[in-house]
């Protein structure tokens, strides 16, 4: 009986086995899914032109605030300057007294007004005084030209001066020969001219007048600029009598 049973079992387990469900052929594995394709950017808005902003206005200077006045040189040592009539209202003045324009205004300085001066070469702008005194002394010697060093406040330099000439062309001539010696880079000045009663001939197509005074102020009142030699420049022009005449 227990070999009955015992068989029985044993039938049963090998039952058991034989009905074990056989693994399944084996496969390759899939491949990795592609991932969806990106959906096509959308088309661009059409671009609208703007219009263009107004501009601003220019800020007000606060109160008691005046606007930077830079002085710019356009010309020297001029024989006359003339102003063209009637392309703007002018504001024309001597020395502060108004000048009335009805025509092309012709300014010179007036007659027999000014000292002559001479001429002489700046060699140096020294601070220390006795190196400046001590290059004057030995150019004097070297020259033959009289040399002196003197102090400048406006610069707080001492300036050191060679020669004492009668004209420009003179003192260029003797700045060629002082460049063999070594001495480079000088400039000439003028020296002793001087007016001892400025004034300033204006003329208008048949009147002339005189005026006493250095500078002749021109102010424009209707647009922003004036006309000088066929060129405009924005502002006020100045015209300074100098000690050349």
């Amino acid at each position: 009986m227990k070999r009955r049973r015992l068989l029985a079992v044993i039938a049963v387990l090998l039952l058991a086995a034989g009905c074990t469900p056989k693994p399944n052929p084996r496969v390759p594995p899939a491949p990795p899914a592609q991932p969806p394709p990106e959906p096509a950017p959308p088309a661009p808005e059409p671009v609208i032109p703007k219009e263009p902003a107004p501009a601003e206005p220019e800020p007000e200077l606060p109160a008691g605030k005046e606007p930077l006045m830079v002085k710019v040189g356009l010309a020297s040592d001029l024989q006359s300057v003339t102003f063209p009539c009637c392309e703007e209202a002018l504001e024309v003045a001597v020395d502060g007294q108004p000048v009335a324009v009805g025509a092309a205004l012709k300014v010179e300085p007036a007659a027999a007004a000014a000292q002559k001066g001479y001429y002489r070469l700046q060699v140096a702008a020294l601070r220390d005084e006795r190196q400046a005194q001590d290059l004057a002394r030995r150019l004097e010697r070297e020259s033959g030209q009289p040399g002196e060093a003197f102090f400048d406040a406006g610069v707080d330099l001492y300036r050191v001066r060679v020669g004492r000439y009668p004209t420009r062309e003179a003192a260029e001539a003797d700045m060629r020969r002082l460049g063999a010696i070594g001495v480079t880079g000088a400039f000439i000045v003028n020296e002793g001219a001087g007016v001892t009663e400025p004034a300033l001939r204006l003329e208008q197509g048949q009147s002339s007048t005189v005026r006493a005074g250095r500078w002749l102020t021109v102010s424009p009142l209707s647009v922003a600029s004036v006309r000088v030699s066929n060129k405009r420049y924005r502002g006020r022009i100045l015209v300074y009598l100098n000690d050349r005449g």
